[in-house]
Order: structure tokens, then C-alpha cells, then sequence
């Protein structure tokens, strides 16, 4: 008797899995407990989200789906100042040189350059966000997410971001790229 009922717990278990994942309730990966800022010569900097709730407040309003919402954050550039890395103070040359990758939990990528985001003036304004309309995200979507106002199809809005790789190209070995030779008939 034990045994057909474990059988029958094991299979209605199996069953519940299967009908959560076809209804879209695909179980997540937990969230990280902060968001890691990584510079190539570097100590990798954790960054908690009390941390950077303590950063001046931005807010974006997106419009999605025929849905309108606003997230609470910060600047992406000030998150950065907070780790330790300063495009302004860092010159122009470093600036053109040098991009942020930021990296989801999933592996989705976008770049940003240095230049696009340093400073007042920047013409990107990039809010690392952990509230959308007054609530925190949804797990499976959080607990940060980039919002870019400025991109008209949100592909570098990447959810559930977890690491903010920052890249200096001028320090990478040159790749020569051969022009593309015309096929021979």
C-alpha cells in the first residue's frame, strides 16, 4: 500500500510539473543577491540592492503591449560610479575605447559604449531598474532589469541582469579581418 501510494505521489508530482510548464510557469533560477560589476585588471565589485537603492533615484516610464509602466532605479551610470569605474573621470580616449556589457541571467547580451553613457549629457539614459509600477519585478524577470527609453525596440532592456562586464578594447589583441575576396568561377 505505501508503495502504490508514493508511486501515485511520484506520478501526480510528474503530472503538476508538466501542466505548471505548459501553462508558462517555467521554474527560474533563484535571483542573485546583488548585481556584480566585473573590470578586466579589476577585484569584481557586488553591488546589493540596498546598496543601490542609496543611489540618486530615476524613474522611466515605458509603453509596452498597449500597457504603460513606470520602473524605479538607477542610472547605470552612477551604478557604475558606485563600483568604482568613472567614464568621466577616465578622459575621452578611454571613453571612445571602452564598452559595458551588460549579461542576464539567461546569457542574453547588450553592449553599451562609454561614451553613449558618460555623464549629464549623455545621449542614453540607462536606468538599472528593481521596481516596476511601485512593486519589486517578478522573479523570473529580476530582481534588476535595464531600461532604455531611448532604444525604440527595447533590445538592450535585458531582464534579470546579473553582471555588468566592463571592457577596455584598446586592450585587446588586434584581429585583422581580411577583406572578403570574390569567389573564382
Amino acid at each position: 500500500m505505501f508503495r502504490s501510494l508514493a508511486t501515485s505521489s511520484a506520478v501526480l508530482a510528474v503530472a503538476l510539473s508538466l501542466f505548471a510548464r505548459a501553462a508558462g510557469d517555467e521554474p527560474s533560477a533563484p535571483a542573485p543577491a546583488a548585481l556584480v560589476v566585473a573590470r578586466e585588471g579589476a577585484e569584481r565589485v557586488e553591488l546589493s540592492l540596498d546598496a543601490l537603492r542609496k543611489l540618486p533615484p530615476e524613474t522611466a516610464v515605458l509603453g509596452s503591449h498597449g500597457e504603460t509602466h513606470e520602473f524605479a532605479g538607477a542610472r547605470l551610470d552612477a551604478v557604475l560610479r558606485a563600483a568604482g569605474v568613472d567614464f568621466d573621470a577616465a578622459g575621452r580616449r578611454a571613453r571612445v575605447s571602452t564598452v559595458v556589457l551588460a549579461v542576464a541571467r539567461d546569457g542574453y547580451e547588450a553592449a553599451f559604449s562609454a561614451t553613449e553613457l558618460a555623464g549629464a549629457a549623455a545621449p542614453s539614459r540607462v536606468l538599472v531598474a528593481w521596481s516596476r509600477d511601485g512593486a519589486p519585478l517578478e522573479a523570473a524577470r529580476g530582481p534588476f532589469r535595464l531600461v532604455v527609453p531611448s532604444d525604440p525596440d527595447a533590445a538592450r532592456g535585458v531582464y534579470a541582469l546579473e553582471r555588468l562586464e566592463v571592457i577596455d578594447l584598446s586592450q585587446r589583441a588586434k584581429t585583422v579581418v581580411s577583406p572578403v575576396q570574390p569567389k573564382k568561377e
